[in-house]
C-alpha cells in the first residue's frame, strides 16, 4: 500500500469517528505496516496537538494468537482525550472503559512514576469478522479518552 492510500484510509477512520459511524471496512491483505502507517496520518487528523503518549492493546496471549500476532501492539493516547482525575465519565454506548496501569515517561524516555489508569475505548467496527490486527492498529487500537490516576 502506497503512502497517499494510508492518507485515504485515515481520511476515511477520521470521517467514521467524528460521525459516531462503524468504521469502514478495510482491505484484507492489509500489513501491520500498512496499520501502523495508517495510525500515522489518522493521528493528526484526531488530535492536532499531537499525542499525549503511547498506550499498548492486545497484550494477552490468547488475544493475540487470535489475531495470528504474537505481540501487543501499540497505539497513541489523544491528548485531547486525557480527562482530569476524578472527571466524571458519561456513559455512551459503543464506549467501554479498560482497567490499565499508567507509565509516566521523563523527558529522558525513561519511567519516572506509575499508577492507576482509566482508558475508554470506542471500538467501531463494523462487525467482529473485520477485526484484524492491522485494522486495530488503523483504529488507533480504539483509542478515545484516558484517566491518570495517583502516582
Amino acid at each position: 500500500m502506497q503512502a497517499t492510500e494510508h492518507e485515504l484510509w485515515a481520511q476515511r477512520i477520521a470521517a467514521a469517528l467524528a460521525a459516531a459511524e462503524p468504521l469502514p471496512a478495510l482491505p484484507d491483505d492489509l500489513s501491520l505496516a500498512d496499520g501502523y502507517a495508517i495510525q500515522s496520518a489518522l493521528i493528526p487528523r484526531i488530535d492536532p496537538q499531537g499525542p499525549a503518549g503511547l498506550k499498548a492493546g492486545v497484550t494477552q496471549a490468547r488475544a493475540q494468537r487470535g489475531l495470528g500476532i504474537d505481540h501487543a501492539l501499540l497505539g497513541r493516547l489523544y491528548r485531547r482525550g486525557e480527562l482530569a482525575n476524578g472527571a466524571r465519565i458519561r456513559a455512551a454506548t459503543g464506549l467501554a472503559i479498560e482497567c490499565e496501569l499508567g507509565i509516566r515517561i521523563d523527558s529522558g524516555g525513561g519511567p519516572s512514576a506509575f499508577g492507576p489508569a482509566l482508558e475508554i475505548v470506542r471500538p467501531a467496527f463494523a462487525s467482529s469478522v473485520s477485526i484484524t490486527a492491522p485494522g486495530l492498529l488503523a483504529s488507533n487500537l480504539a483509542a478515545e479518552a484516558f484517566m491518570s490516576g495517583p502516582e
